[in-house]
């Protein structure tokens, strides 16, 4: 199914708002079924969070900023995380001064990936003679 064009949908908001709700539904409905099995569960999950903010808001503006709070919150989340990384990444005694190599990270159920660890601002100095287009 394909978004209608943006003035399509909102005569369909002033005509028939309950036609809008249900591509709406249909719409989020199908992004979930496509998506990996692994995802699912979890965007769903999703998906009810943001339909029981869309209930409790009382008006179009508040459910609006409950949805807006809620992705600043994942932000915050993602951002955090990040933080914590580097400042993982920073008190690792490190050999190398770019990388450090063969670095293992567990992540959920136990898996662990070795990969190497870049300083950005150390690899930005040695390659800022490099000019890519």
């Amino acid at each position: 199914m394909e978004l209608p064009d943006f003035d399509v949908m909102l005569e369909m908001a002033k005509q028939d708002p309950e036609a809008l709700e249900a591509l709406r539904k249909s719409l989020v409905e199908k992004v979930i079924a496509t998506a990996d099995d692994r995802y699912k569960r979890k965007l769903k999950g999703l998906q009810f969070k943001i339909d029981m903010e869309r209930q409790r808001a009382r008006t179009p503006l508040a459910t609006c900023l409950a949805l807006s709070g809620m992705m600043h919150d994942s932000f915050y989340r993602l951002n955090d995380s990040l933080n914590e990384f580097r400042q993982l990444s920073l008190n690792a005694d490190i050999e190398s001064p770019t990388s450090a190599e063969g670095a293992v990270f567990q992540t959920g159920q136990n898996a662990s990936y070795k990969c190497d660890v870049i300083n950005l601002d150390m690899y930005r100095q040695s390659n800022e003679d490099v000019i890519e287009c």
